[in-house]
């Protein structure tokens, strides 16, 4: 149940949005990283320049905008950075998606030609749904692996735990189906209505586990599921799962679910005895025994954690059958651990 219904009018609310140029706010960026580098930065500001989808979790600097508030400046901070100024009135065309004291009920984001819905900032709890980096680099690399696979044929498209629906959503168009699955009901009647709104007829959802779509075949699956160990501590339900077994299982019956020429790409959660190549990494070591196919294994970003341990954030990619290699191990290097949104500066006027 959602905690705001979605009109169903939200079809024509996006189209006003589109009649305002809403679709130009794709290339500012969100909110600050968690974990910062120069190069990311660069790479955000040239795309903010070109008009280009960002497709990073970046700080926000003064220097993104424009010196002079605009409207369209004082929707993007309301609608898509949860972040109302005093005072601020919607437009009457736009007044369903606002509550009455003037924060959006959801926030919409426009993202390679489309919109995707999320929770607001200042919503907390298990039924949160997140928009951010890893959302946002499973979308632009799950745009380049669909267009490696064939268009002769209908594709079948898994958006595993798909959130709001923001990776499926990203992705061209394509002869086919794509089926996303969540657990959480939030999100998936967001995902849902952001569908329907756009006319995506062949998007389907699933409220459910990861088991529930297993057994099938698969030409592309793309996904962030919770994977981080639960002996953690601290962590809301919605990120842990049993542990790096029960992902492990997950994984296996997925390759299996991939079609000959799939492709896979996850983000995952591992945690190692150091930050080197060479440290003992248990999610690492069991690849060579589930996966019979090619793959990659880069480490994004790690995190220092007590009693020596270091907590890994893992793009994992899987190749087509006829692929048996293992490319080289990376770790991502030049980063700089943020103290997460906290630190994000305020939008200049």
């Amino acid at each position: 149940m959602l905690t705001s219904p979605v009109p169903s009018a939200l079809g024509s609310i996006l189209s006003e949005l589109d009649a305002a140029g809403y679709a130009q706010t794709s290339s500012w960026p969100l909110f600050a990283a968690r974990c910062w580098s120069f190069d990311q930065e660069r790479t955000a500001w040239r795309r903010f320049k070109d008009g280009l989808c960002n497709t990073q979790e970046v700080a926000v600097p003064r220097w993104y905008w424009p010196r002079k508030a605009n409207r369209l400046l004082e929707l993007f901070r309301t609608l898509t950075l949860g972040q109302p100024l005093d005072g601020w009135a919607a437009p009457q065309a736009l007044r369903e998606i606002f509550d009455a004291t003037g924060k959006p009920r959801w926030r919409i984001i426009p993202r390679f030609g489309r919109y995707i819905l999320a929770s607001p900032h200042h919503e907390s709890g298990d039924d949160y749904v997140y928009f951010g980096d890893d959302t946002l680099y499973l979308m632009a690399r799950g745009r380049e692996l669909l267009g490696r696979l064939s268009r002769t044929e209908s594709l079948s498209v898994l958006d595993l735990c798909c959130g709001g629906g923001g990776v499926g959503l990203a992705l061209p168009e394509f002869e086919g189906d794509l089926l996303g699955v969540d657990i959480n009901p939030q999100a998936i009647s967001l995902a849902q209505a952001a569908a329907q709104a756009q006319s995506l007829t062949n998007y389907r959802y699933h409220l459910g586990s990861v088991d529930d779509v297993l057994n099938r075949q698969y030409d592309l699956v793309i996904g962030n599921p919770p994977s981080l160990p639960p002996e953690l501590g601290g962590l809301p339900t919605v990120y842990a799962t049993g542990g790096s077994a029960q992902w492990i299982g997950w994984l296996e019956k997925l390759v299996n679910d991939l079609s000959s020429t799939g492709r896979a790409l996850l983000t995952v959660f591992s945690v190692a005895d150091g930050p080197r190549e060479d440290s003992i990494d248990p999610l690492r070591a069991s690849l060579s025994t589930v996966l019979k196919r090619g793959y990659s294994y880069t480490v994004r970003r790690q995190f220092p954690m007590p009693e020596r341990r270091w907590l890994r954030h893992v793009a994992l990619e899987i190749k087509p059958a006829t692929d048996n290699r293992v490319e080289q191990f990376e770790i991502a290097t030049g980063t700089l651990q943020l103290p997460g949104l906290a630190w994000r500066r305020s939008i200049g006027r």
